[in-house]
């Protein structure tokens, strides 16, 4: 199969309607009302223009965005035609006003059951602003309508198959290798899990699962977890010896550039109280094994274990998976293979510098970078401004050296304090709630949202970034942060000390330059 062509996201066209909302006005009842004609199939409150809406299995079976006003309407219209969804059930106290800088929209929330069989529950958020009529700003009127721009439809669980945000307590501590296709017990139809005392490590050949999970990360292990308490029977495999490793195994001086609790694992199962607000290597090591031991996934974790070979057998809808387990092979059957593999990967770039031989220094990729512990009072160049770049350069510093970074391009800069996000992850909100109105949005919405909230943290951080442009940091102030993640994988700095360092002189030189050459 051919790979998918790439759409970049700046051709999917999005707008954020900047008519004004009134202060104070009744945002709850104008969302109930949108939601009503939108229930009824009045789909002239769907934003004229370019309104998306994203379904993630609740009514399409599948993820999919619909990204014009009018594909919205076919779709909703046909879709609901076909399943007739009901129970909708405004989530009371859910709206609000969002106001950034000129845009102002209503967000609010709702519940209902997809009318699938089996019957899907169901979570939908909207978005809401004022629209004005074409021609009505030149005829002197300001008269607008509240349309739906942006529309989310989640299926959080299916009738019978158990809930894939609450693991229940009866669950048993390991998957039953199924040998000729039986199992124990099924889940109205899948195989369940059974309590036993078997070590998956020593199932023999043949064992079947229903899903293999490849990779251990936080994606490998969120996704084993939620499949275990459907009742599913799954492994999860990595070729690290020990949990946590694919953080501790780089740099020491490792840590997040976001809070704490927005990297919560699944079950709203947060951080300690007493960790640090950037957790560190250790710190995530830590963490993984205590979610893994809380809910006893270990012996589904097949660890030193890596796929040498997969294969799909139509006729049985199954996948044929050669497995290497500490030098010995094993085959197992799974229904579902699922790789968790990371966003990018660790497979380093190096570039081609002309006397790269000839130089006597040393050269490594950031990928074998451990410390700087032995360089104290030598100098150093760190060609990268990203967020390894600059942890990077703040150990190195640390540790006495003379640091010298090498910027090619200019980099967004933002200041993790001022985004306040420790407002909407904190201790006391339930972390799964809040990733599902973070993370679940249209991205061509999202996309322009973001751009506004970065425009009013440039404003408010204007007398800092221009300090750190003097000291020879180029600062993006233009930058496209969903197109940065989504398409480019990073190559931003989310500031967590480091922009204060440069403005210090604590780093003592900075370069821009478009080549760097290695001389002897």
């Amino acid at each position: 199969m051919p790979p998918t062509t790439p759409f970049p996201l700046a051709n999917l066209p999005a707008d954020l309607f900047t008519a004004p909302i009134p202060d104070p006005v009744d945002h709850a009842q104008i969302a109930k009302n949108s939601l009503t004609r939108l229930v009824e199939n009045d789909l002239s409150v769907v934003a004229t223009a370019h309104a998306h809406w994203r379904d993630m299995l609740a009514l399409s079976s599948t993820l999919r965005t619909f990204n014009s006003s009018a594909a919205f309407k076919t779709a909703w219209k046909d879709l609901t035609s076909l399943h007739k969804p009901g129970n909708f059930d405004f989530k009371e106290r859910s709206s609000s006003v969002v106001r950034i800088g000129p845009i102002a929209m209503i967000t609010a929330e709702f519940y209902f059951v997809n009318g699938l069989e089996p019957s899907g529950r169901c979570h939908g958020y909207l978005k809401i602003a004022p629209e004005i009529p074409e021609g009505a700003q030149e005829n002197g009127t300001r008269a607008f309508e509240y349309k739906i721009f942006s529309l989310s439809t989640i299926l959080e669980s299916v009738d019978g198959y158990g809930d894939p945000d609450v693991f229940p307590s009866h669950i048993s501590t390991g998957p039953t290798p199924r040998v000729n296709g039986t199992s124990n017990g099924t889940l109205r139809g899948l195989s369940q899990s059974q309590h036993s005392s078997t070590n998956t490590n020593d199932a023999p050949n043949g064992g079947s699962f229903d899903a293999l999970v490849v990779g251990l990360g936080p994606s490998g292990l969120s996704t084993i977890a939620r499949l275990t308490a459907l009742g599913l029977n799954v492994i999860a495999c990595d070729k690290i010896p020990e949990l946590g490793l694919n953080w501790t195994e780089r740099y020491n001086s490792l840590k997040l550039h976001t809070p704490k609790m927005q990297n919560s694992l699944p079950f709203n199962f947060k951080p300690p109280k007493d960790a640090p607000y950037y957790l560190t290597a250790n710190d995530l090591k830590r963490y993984y094994q205590s979610f893994v031991e809380e809910y006893k996934l270990n012996d589904r974790l097949w660890l030193l274990t890596s796929v040498k070979h997969a294969s799909y057998d139509k006729s049985t809808s199954s996948w044929t998976v050669i497995l290497t387990q500490s030098g010995q092979e094993r085959v197992v059957s799974t229904r579902h293979l699922v790789f968790c593999l990371g966003m990018t990967g660790r497979t380093p770039k190096q570039p081609s510098l002309p006397g790269r031989d000839k130089y006597p220094g040393t050269v490594i990729h950031a990928v074998d970078y451990v410390n700087s512990h032995n360089w104290a009072g030598k100098r150093g160049i760190v060609i990268g401004t990203a967020n390894t770049g600059h942890d990077i350069a703040e150990d190195m510093v640390n540790a006495g050296m003379h640091v010298t970074m090498v910027q090619r391009s200019r980099t967004p800069v933002l200041n993790v304090p001022k985004l306040h996000l420790h407002k909407v992850y904190h201790e006391h909100v339930d972390v799964t709630d809040t990733d599902k109105l973070f993370h679940t949005g249209p991205l061509a919405i999202d996309r322009v949202i973001v751009k506004a909230i970065f425009r009013e943290l440039l404003m408010q951080e204007k007398e800092r970034l221009d300090k750190l442009e003097a000291r020879g940091f180029r600062v993006d102030r233009e930058a496209d942060l969903i197109q940065i993640l989504y398409e480019r994988a990073g190559r931003h700095y989310m500031d967590v000390g480091v922009s204060q360092m440069i403005i210090d002189g604590k780093e003592s030189s900075f370069e821009s330059k478009l080549v760097l050459r290695c001389l002897c």
